[in-house]
């Protein structure tokens, strides 16, 4: 099971973009908007249990992606179609920050936070603003 800290909860459903681009599959983390509680109560995705029309339901369900499903959804598309430089990238970046935000995130959630940081800045042109509590445009 894996644990969420309200912080990173937060940090994916003020991600705007990349929940509108969501397509929900089996097994994805997700839960229900407006929860920043830590922990482990987080469910999984089962398609069959749900009734309503896939729109619907996520205008109140956030996705929690791992760091490997941003890099295999998210990020792999723009490194097929670009080349290797954006993986270089994204490894050095990863290096950059992580002694930045390795106090303010448990060890098992510090991947995923640089993941869901780097595929807003560079896919969506946003970085965090901790003061707001929001993504913000990138200058």
């Amino acid at each position: 099971m894996e644990w969420f800290s309200g912080k990173y909860k937060k940090m994916c459903e003020k991600a705007e973009r990349l929940q509108q681009i969501w397509i929900p599959q089996d097994w994805d983390y997700y839960y229900r908007k407006g929860d920043y509680e830590d922990g482990y109560s987080i469910t999984r995705v089962s398609l069959k249990s749900i009734s309503e029309p896939i729109e619907e339901w996520k205008e109140s369900h956030t996705w929690l992606p791992l760091d490997i499903e941003l890099e295999e959804r998210v990020l792999r598309r723009e490194i097929n179609s670009i080349d290797n430089l954006t993986l270089e990238k994204y490894y050095k970046y990863r290096e950059e920050v992580v002694d930045e935000i390795k106090n303010e995130f448990k060890e098992d959630e510090v991947l995923r936070v640089i993941a869901l940081m780097f595929a807003m800045r560079y896919r969506f042109k946003q970085v965090w603003n901790d003061e707001e509590g929001e993504w913000i445009r990138k200058v």
